[in-house]
């Protein structure tokens, strides 16, 4: 996986006009799971610390940590699915 930085993006570029704000709090939320997934990670493991596979899921997440938010969501999702069946 390719690494960026902040300082590459090319901020002159964005029109901000175009920006759905509702996207923006989306985007936001994301970006604090981001940043606290190692936190994140420990919480979702006693959450769900009856779920050896899904810590185990979540250790390796927090430990990759770049990753795609909507998998993560997608995960969470799952588990929580499998435990109201």
């Amino acid at each position: 996986m390719t690494h960026w930085t902040l300082d590459q993006i090319p901020w002159s570029k964005f029109d901000r006009s175009k920006v759905d704000p509702e996207i923006v709090k989306l985007v936001k939320a994301a970006a604090l799971v981001e940043f606290n997934g190692g936190a994140y990670a420990i919480y979702l493991g006693r959450v769900f610390g009856d779920d050896a596979q899904f810590r185990a899921a979540a250790e390796t997440w927090a430990k990759a940590g770049i990753q795609v938010v909507q998998d993560r969501c997608l995960l969470v999702e799952h588990r929580l699915a499998s435990r109201r069946r």
